[in-house]
């Protein structure tokens, strides 16, 4: 039987015990259970191993709101409001101005806990700013985050009146 240790004098007990499975393998064999194992417990120590967990999280929230005539404050029907930098996450207000933005998620096949957390594949979070036009009015851009009413209920987010200006005839 070989002896306990195989790696250098002081190594972990797992290297050791790794060594007593490895030690009817060749030198090649036995460098790369040694190295494999040491990644594995620097990973178990610091909590950067990662975990098959697939899960979700949030890139954007749901949003809600209505688009007014800047001057008359009466409904626009039509009008297209969209997430900025991302044209086909789009909403179409109805007949009372109304639109709604669904939420979109990032996927994620797994999950490294500890002092290095993160998911994997990581995702993104989109800015929260809007682009709302119509062909009877000058377009706009705003920052929903700036235009949210505060309540204490969940999602989703509900916007102040949207404004557009006419366009100058």
């Amino acid at each position: 039987m070989p002896p306990m240790r195989f790696c250098e004098p002081g190594g972990s007990v797992a290297v050791a015990i790794v060594g007593r499975v490895a030690g009817s393998l060749g030198s090649t064999s036995r460098m790369r259970i040694c190295r494999f194992t040491l990644f594995l417990a620097v990973g178990v120590l610091t909590g950067c191993v990662p975990l098959p967990f697939p899960h979700t999280s949030e890139r954007f929230p749901a949003m809600q709101g209505h688009v007014v005539d800047a001057t008359t404050a009466q409904p626009i029907p039509s009008a297209i409001v969209a997430v900025h930098d991302h044209p086909n996450t789009t909403a179409k207000t109805d007949k009372t101005g109304a639109f709604r933005l669904s939420k979109c998620r990032n996927y994620h096949y797994g999950l490294m806990p500890g002092i290095c957390a993160t998911s994997w594949p990581e995702g993104s979070d989109w800015y929260w700013v809007l682009d709302v036009s119509h062909p009877a009015y000058d377009p706009c851009q705003i920052d929903a985050g700036k235009v949210i009413i505060p309540s204490h209920d969940d999602k989703p987010y509900r916007l102040r009146d949207i404004r557009l200006s006419p366009k100058a005839r």
